[in-house]
């Protein structure tokens, strides 16, 4: 049990070190941000450890848990 709690935090470590990479390679670019709340489109501004920034068209700041992001795509 100890190996496959060993091996699940390895992995979930991994991936989410792997799409906060993606999440920063997109910054500075106009997205598309799919949560169990709904849909947000703008300018990905920031990265942190927990949630990433995004200003709308609107000028409105929306701090978004990178946990609770479903899709996200760029939109040109």
């Amino acid at each position: 049990m100890i190996i496959i709690n060993f091996w699940r935090r390895w992995l979930n470590w991994l991936c989410k070190g792997s799409f906060r990479r993606l999440l920063k390679r997109l910054k500075e670019q106009s997205v598309e941000v799919t949560t169990p709340f709904g849909v947000t489109s703008g300018t990905l501004v920031a990265v942190r450890k927990d949630y990433i920034v995004v200003i709308e068209n609107s000028e409105r700041q929306v701090l978004i848990a990178i946990r609770k992001i479903e899709t996200i795509q760029s939109v040109s």
